[in-house]
């Protein structure tokens, strides 16, 4: 699936047609966080409220993370878990999380 400044990327969906409970990106390569609103707001339609609501937690030292909400008008809104984690023999791992609600797994 094409992703707007990324490039081809791999999605997981987790539910049925009547109730969607997640969706992770995989991304192609290493999200860096300082451009993460911007990568999320080409994304979403421009009337969409972009937050975030917890920023790194305090034993990210390698690795990165970050919770936002996207508020499309009229819409309930979806949580993001953005996560950079960088392995130990040079390699990494990038994704994005998306749920209905802020899943309790994603406090630090």
């Amino acid at each position: 699936m094409p992703i707007n400044g990324v490039g081809p990327s791999g999605i997981r969906l987790v539910g049925d047609k009547a109730a969607l409970q997640s969706a992770t990106v995989n991304w192609p390569k290493d999200i860096k966080l300082a451009t993460v609103p911007d990568l999320l707001a080409a994304q979403f339609p421009k009337d969409a409220k972009l937050e975030q609501v917890r920023g790194a937690c305090p034993e990210e030292r390698l690795s990165g993370s970050r919770i936002y909400r996207a508020t499309l008008a009229g819409r309930k809104p979806l949580y993001l878990h953005i996560q950079y984690a960088a392995a130990d023999r040079g390699g990494s791992t990038s994704t994005i999380e998306m749920e209905p609600q802020r899943n309790k797994l994603w406090i630090c």
